[in-house]
């Protein structure tokens, strides 16, 4: 689906039409899920990065919003770096338990990941 699909700029641009002001928005899906979709039935998901994001960052400028939790969840691990379940390390090769919500490699919206708090903890790595 298109921006015009989601939810939460739709629900936004009625509230403001309406004179309302907002005090917390979630989204869940509802539903099977189409097979190019990870989205399951129930589960509390963050708007599209690519279509709705945009959006609703033009839609809230100038409005007292929390940060994205997405966008922390990098920088609180990053800097949790000695917490990392390290399972073997030697001068060659490091395993770790890597933790769910952290990205192995920088993705295109979130830089924080596991390769960059390598590269900062080991630059010659």
């Amino acid at each position: 689906p298109g921006a015009g699909d989601c939810a939460a700029p739709r629900l936004l641009q009625q509230a403001f039409i309406s004179g309302l002001k907002p005090i917390a928005m979630a989204e869940f899906w509802w539903g099977e899920s189409p097979p190019s979709e990870i989205r399951k039935h129930n589960f509390y998901y963050p708007a599209c990065r690519g279509k709705c994001e945009p959006i609703l960052l033009h839609m809230l400028q100038g409005m007292n919003v929390e940060d994205n939790p997405l966008d922390l969840i990098g920088k609180e691990v990053e800097n949790k770096i000695a917490s990392l379940d390290i399972l073997f390390e030697d001068e060659f090769i490091m395993a770790i338990n890597k933790p769910n919500e952290m990205l192995s490699t920088p993705g295109r919206h979130q830089e924080h990941s596991i390769y960059t708090i390598i590269k900062d903890t080991y630059p010659s790595a």
